[in-house]
């Protein structure tokens, strides 16, 4: 008896596993279609039947009134499930949600434990929030040295607000020794990168920094940037 319910029960996830990337697949086809209502009925369902990413497309669809009207309580709850299930993507927004205030009561730390718990992932964009966290010490103990690490390892990934920020930390002396070199090289490679704010920083460097250090920055970042160069902020 007990062998049938097992193999009953396995039917039944079976289905139900099928069933949701079913509604899955129409969900995409009305999305590409433009037809986002629909596609959010479709999600709604595999979400309803525990499909992981549906709730996150959920909770995106609340967040910015896409196929449905907007709703930031209910989006926080969707990236809530999401989040307790594991889901990286919605860990980071849970926690950026945290750290606005929006559609959630504002609390650093809870943004502080999920963005820890995305970076530990290697979700790059939750390691750069992680690190804010840390450098300005909102809802964790402030920490320049942790900041300084888990910029780098974003950095490397291509986050640019993290190439940036290690650019601040050095020109700013945050738990170093100030450097003016470093942090040129480090804006300038946050600027190649596409950065409006690396550029800014990179542009008003100029009346400070010394052509020699320029010159050698400008070099440590060449070097970076061939290393790196395939790197990039996929998350």
């Amino acid at each position: 008896m007990s062998k049938f319910h097992l193999s009953f029960y396995a039917v039944i996830v079976y289905f139900s596993i099928a069933s949701s990337y079913a509604d899955m697949a129409i969900a995409r086809r009305y999305m590409a279609e433009g037809n986002t209502k629909a596609a959010f009925k479709e999600y709604l369902l595999s979400a309803e039947e525990g499909h992981l990413q549906a709730q996150f497309l959920i909770a995106q669809m609340y967040q910015y009134g896409s196929g449905v009207d907007k709703d930031l309580r209910e989006a926080s709850k969707c990236y809530a499930l999401a989040a307790d299930r594991g889901f990286n993507k919605a860990q980071n927004n849970l926690a950026t949600m945290y750290l606005s205030g929006r559609g959630i009561i504002q609390d650093t730390k809870m943004a502080a434990f999920w963005f820890e718990k995305a970076a530990v992932q290697g979700h790059v964009k939750s390691t750069a929030n992680l690190a804010d966290l840390y450098l300005n010490g909102d809802g964790i103990d402030e920490d320049y040295t942790k900041a300084r690490e888990l910029y780098l390892s974003a950095a490397q990934k291509g986050n640019t607000k993290a190439q940036n920020n290690l650019g601040f930390i050095y020109f700013e002396g945050k738990g170093v020794k100030k450097d003016y070199e470093t942090a040129y090289m480090w804006f300038h490679i946050a600027a190649q990168k596409g950065s409006d704010e690396g550029e800014v920083n990179k542009f008003d460097m100029e009346e400070v920094i010394s052509s020699d250090d320029k010159t050698s920055a400008l070099k440590k970042a060449s070097l970076w940037l061939r290393k790196y160069e395939s790197s990039s902020d996929e998350n």
